[in-house]
């Protein structure tokens, strides 16, 4: 099997640092040896200042040795937190119940908070409210007839005949 060697796009040494950095639709590859990635001039001229001033990332610490097997959490599946640890991965769907207490404290520590805070799509939430105040027209309408309010059961009929088109048009 051939493998092919990669230069540096400075220098032509052998590279030791490859960095894709996607931008929208673009994706702009470098490939540095050693040496140019600590030149400060590539670097600028990169834009790599947030990249390749990062610290190091720590090394894990190692399990405590006085822990005994049987005292360690396990689940009915047969992983073990040091599985859990190594893999990344769970082995079964009670994983998540069982390792509940870790599990919560790390997603909360990666993703900033253990709540769904994204975007939902504008036109959910325009049809949603929408559907409500529909829902509540409706209710109005059924009401006014029951009373005999014909005037005020017409105007309601035009506004709901006007959300119903609104929602369609989502």
């Amino acid at each position: 099997m051939y493998i092919r060697r990669m230069n540096c796009d400075y220098c032509q040494s052998p590279a030791t640092i490859f960095l894709s950095q996607v931008s929208g639709k673009n994706l702009k590859k470098i490939a540095l040896c050693e040496e140019c990635s600590q030149n400060p001039e590539v670097i600028k001229k990169e834009g790599l200042e947030h990249v390749l001033n990062l610290p190091p990332i720590p090394e894990p610490s190692p399990p405590a040795a006085d822990t005994p097997k049987t005292a360690r959490l396990t689940c009915s599946c047969g992983f073990t937190l040091d599985e859990i640890n190594t893999t990344g991965r769970l082995g079964c769907a009670e994983c998540y119940h069982v390792f509940a207490g870790v599990l919560s404290e790390r997603i909360t520590n990666m993703h900033r908070g253990s709540t769904h805070v994204g975007k939902t799509i504008t036109t959910t939430l325009s049809r949603a409210a929408l559907e409500q105040q529909r829902d509540k027209i409706e209710s109005a309408l059924q009401t006014a007839i029951t009373d005999e309010l014909f005037e005020q059961a017409a105007q309601l009929r035009d506004d709901l005949l006007l959300i119903n088109q609104q929602i369609s048009e989502l």
